[in-house]
């Protein structure tokens, strides 16, 4: 797959997370435009024999320049029953796929939040699908020629008025919030690079079943932000629509 790549860098896009629903509608989005390298959520996995340090390796070893990444791996909270999360996705069929396929996920829910393992389960997951983006991120920072794209989420943006709420919020709202205050920071380490940050929008997906927008309509306007953004907005965060938000 990489010796396809090999040609002219400004073509060369890679995408993490085209699993899903986002990740797989930017690929139909840009793979008449692009070559694309298309890749699982998985290669984020620190928790599997650094998966994403194997995968930069695998990069830097190649010729090969991307003139734009875009990084759809998520920052999943998994629901439990004290999750606000819980209720809104509970007869979701990811939700219902997720447990068979993994039942630690309904013991988990059966813990109180002072249970030190659930500590442990949502510090595991808030370090693979946050930090290791930004791990790959540093790592490819010399293969990439163009932008770097994050995609966010308002539940990120924290208002100054903000009241809540329970633990388990704060858990969601924190690890949203990472993602994006760290895509700001390496703005200003790769400033020759465009460090894009979008939220998608709540658009109907196997997760979000309840959503309210088109995934392809939103991903196709997002589309557009990425192809004529500007280096001085580099580090702000813009909704799917244009809308700056932060």
């Amino acid at each position: 797959m990489l010796t396809e790549l090999m040609q002219p860098y400004r073509s060369n896009m890679l995408i993490t997370g085209v699993n899903g629903s986002l990740g797989s509608a930017f690929k139909e989005h840009y793979h008449k435009s692009h070559k694309i390298l298309g890749t699982t959520r998985k290669v984020l996995d620190l928790n599997n024999g650094s998966s994403v340090d194997k995968f930069a390796q695998s990069i830097q070893s190649n010729l090969i320049l991307f003139e734009t990444v875009i990084l759809c791996a998520g920052t999943y909270s998994f629901p439990n029953d004290h999750n606000y999360l819980y209720g809104k996705f509970v007869d979701s069929p990811w939700r219902q796929k997720m447990i068979k396929q993994r039942p630690e996920m309904r013991r988990q829910e059966l813990n109180d939040v002072t249970d030190p393992d659930l500590y442990d389960f949502f510090l595991n997951n808030y370090k693979v699908n946050v930090i290791s983006q930004f791990r790959l991120a540093f790592q490819l920072q010399d293969k990439i020629t163009d932008k770097i794209v994050f995609i966010a989420s308002e539940s990120g943006i924290w208002p100054e008025d903000v009241t809540i709420f329970n633990f388990e919020q704060f858990q969601y709202k924190l690890q949203k919030a990472s993602l994006i205050m760290g895509a700001k920071v390496i703005s200003h380490y790769f400033p020759k690079l465009k460090i894009i940050i979008l939220c998608p929008g709540n658009y109907t997906s196997k997760l979000n079943v309840t959503g309210t927008d088109d995934l392809y309509k939103n991903v196709s306007s997002m589309c557009r932000i990425i192809d004529n953004f500007k280096i001085e907005d580099s580090g702000k965060v813009f909704n799917f629509d244009g809308e700056e938000l932060g």
